[in-house]
């Protein structure tokens, strides 16, 4: 039971953190990603110069989701899962995701010239903006971010200080997933067949089963436990100072829970069909010996008919 709960605990993270449409779901379900482009709304609001007129600040951050809108952080976000969950299965050795950024650029320019030059003449002439060298001036302020047309993810891990522990933790999960992969199922088919020499092929079967269901319910029951105990409480409680709306983490939560729940719910199913398979195939076989046995009296050897 207990090697059955470590084979459900690791089909979780299979399920969840493993899985890039976990975080398709996760994403879509909670709404993580329409939160964080709003997050992200605000940090720009808060890096733009204070003496810079309310109505340009509106302009830019406008101008900024535009281009680069929540679809696109959304595409972009599974596109780097994906190739970090490749790397972490050992489907490639390096990190190949490319962000490009060249067309968002393109459409920054062209939303933020559009929108300067819808401004009042007068409003234009109060900031020193002629229209004519507005795209100079939005030029120029793309210089000065210095964003540039491509980000690498391996060379955004380098310049955070992090491909050494990145390196570090790639290595350990691909060291127990390759030991979870294999052994498990080396694991339950030496157990099936001790089960099966000790106690015959039926009884074996409802041992094996039994396992298998006991585990299920355990797990699931462990599951609600820990949603009721922990999770739930944890999330509810004010001041976690956790930067996550409360209501986006329960759902997260719940759809979480609910993908790992599936895993035990099979193990509870395949149990219930080794007991009741091993039970009905015992009785099936009780019966056909009872069959076998009951032979008519008048067919044993030395038996007499009956005088009349």
């Amino acid at each position: 039971m207990i090697f059955g709960w470590f084979y459900l605990a690791g089909m979780a993270v299979e399920r969840t953190v493993l899985s890039t449409s976990y975080y398709k779901g996760v994403l879509n379900k909670a709404g993580i990603a329409a939160y964080a482009h709003e997050i992200l709304e605000e940090g720009i609001y808060n890096r733009l110069p204070q003496e810079m007129p309310e109505d340009v600040q509106v302009i830019m951050v406008g101008a900024f989701v535009q281009a680069f809108p929540q679809e696109w952080f959304e595409e972009h976000f599974l596109m780097i899962m994906d190739d970090v969950l490749a790397l972490v299965k050992g489907k490639q050795e390096t990190l190949t995701a490319i962000i490009d950024l060249r067309d968002g650029k393109d459409r920054y320019k062209k939303e933020l010239a559009e929108k300067l030059v819808g401004l009042p003449a007068d409003r234009l002439e109060m900031m020193e903006l002629h229209p004519e060298k507005i795209e100079i001036m939005v030029e120029e302020m793309l210089r000065d971010i210095n964003l540039p047309d491509q980000l690498l993810l391996s060379e955004l891990l380098e310049r955070e200080g992090l491909p050494g522990e990145f390196e570090e933790a790639v290595s350990r999960l691909q060291q127990y997933r390759g030991y979870f992969l294999y052994i498990p199922y080396l694991f339950f088919v030496v157990l099936l067949l001790l089960c099966c020499l000790l106690a015959g092929w039926f009884n074996g079967l409802k041992w094996f089963g039994t396992a298998y269901l006991v585990s299920g319910i355990t797990f699931c029951a462990g599951l609600l436990i820990i949603w009721a105990v922990l999770i739930s409480p944890f999330i509810a409680a004010p001041g976690k100072g956790i930067p996550l709306d409360t209501e986006i983490l329960l759902i997260a939560a719940k759809y979480t829970i609910a993908r790992i729940s599936t895993v035990p719910l099979v193990f509870v199913i395949l149990g219930l069909l080794l007991l009741t398979g091993g039970t009905v195939l015992e009785r099936y076989r009780g019966k056909n010996i009872d069959t076998d046995d009951a032979v008519p009296r008048n067919e044993l050897p030395g038996s007499a008919d009956p005088v009349e």
